[in-house]
């Protein structure tokens, strides 16, 4: 009852820390996630952040890092003011989805001829919640391409996001069936730098 009553009277006299908005709901497991706060002119000194499972590591007045270890649906940030707490944020701790690489523009995993001068970028399909300071982009990867009877017509690399003139004019000359096939894909991700993924990504030409 005492936290209770000392909370509304801080609530009546002035401005309480609380949790930036733009905080996701999904957390991921291995990486370092940040909880941001906004003090709203509160003594940092005077501000706390607690969880129910791991530890958090301090980075400056209004950030906190979280690496978390395991799988969790209910994680509780609890944010504390002169040693009552004032806020508590529930967020769950999933793994790192696999993310498939695609260009902008194919459909389904096919283009048409018509449609390959317009083909877009490399990317990567995300999760609607993933956090845009984890997303990479792809700095490089391997083209592969066959004909309709899977005899190999180019083989080379790629330097950034999208195919160049040259490529894209050697794919329109396929004949339905050919098949442009990316992998060795390098992206680049301001937290991890440059790193190679797995996926691989394969395109179908039609008419």
């Amino acid at each position: 009852m005492l936290n209770i009553f000392i909370l509304v009277i801080f609530a009546v006299t002035s401005n309480l820390p609380g949790f930036s908005k733009d905080i996701s709901s999904t957390i991921y497991m291995g990486v370092e996630n940040k909880i941001t706060l906004h003090l709203n002119g509160c003594a940092a000194d005077d501000i706390n952040l607690k969880i129910n499972s791991g530890s958090l590591f301090k980075r400056d007045d209004s950030t906190y890092s979280f690496i978390p270890q395991v799988e969790m649906e209910d994680l509780k940030l609890k944010l504390y003011y002169k040693k009552v707490l004032v806020e508590v944020k529930t967020v769950s701790v999933k793994k790192i989805p696999d993310v498939t690489p695609y260009f902008v523009g194919e459909k389904m995993g096919k283009i048409k001829k018509s449609d390959i001068s317009s083909l877009g970028k490399l990317t990567f399909n995300y999760p609607k919640d993933y956090p845009e300071e984890m997303k990479s982009v792809v700095y490089s990867f391997s083209v592969f391409i066959t004909d309709i009877n899977g005899v190999a017509i180019y083989s080379g690399n790629m330097r950034g996001e999208s195919l160049d003139g040259q490529i894209t004019s050697m794919i329109a000359k396929l004949n339905k069936g050919g098949r442009i096939i990316i992998n060795n894909i390098i992206v680049h991700n301001p937290r991890s730098g440059h790193q190679r993924i797995n996926n691989s990504k394969e395109l179908m030409v039609e008419e």
